[in-house]
């Protein structure tokens, strides 16, 4: 992080660097939500046992529609 760069050269302190740090990974968890949000084929999985298997169903169901989509 450019935030613990601050905090080795002694210009924050570790409090300040640690909300600075929340606070940028808040920022692009909402960025990457936005992004995720505009896309129609998102497919969202809860996790849990057999999560593996589900997303293996989901992913041959996904490239058999490709294949027959050519």
């Amino acid at each position: 992080y450019a935030e613990m760069l601050t905090l080795a050269r002694g210009e924050s302190s570790l409090d300040r660097v640690g909300e600075a740090i929340k606070s940028r990974t808040w920022q692009y968890a909402r960025r990457q939500r936005t992004w995720f949000r505009r896309l129609n084929a998102t497919l969202r999985i809860e996790g849990g046992p057999g999560l593996a298997s589900v997303l293996l169903k989901q992913w041959r169901e996904h490239a058999a529609i490709g294949r027959e989509c050519k």
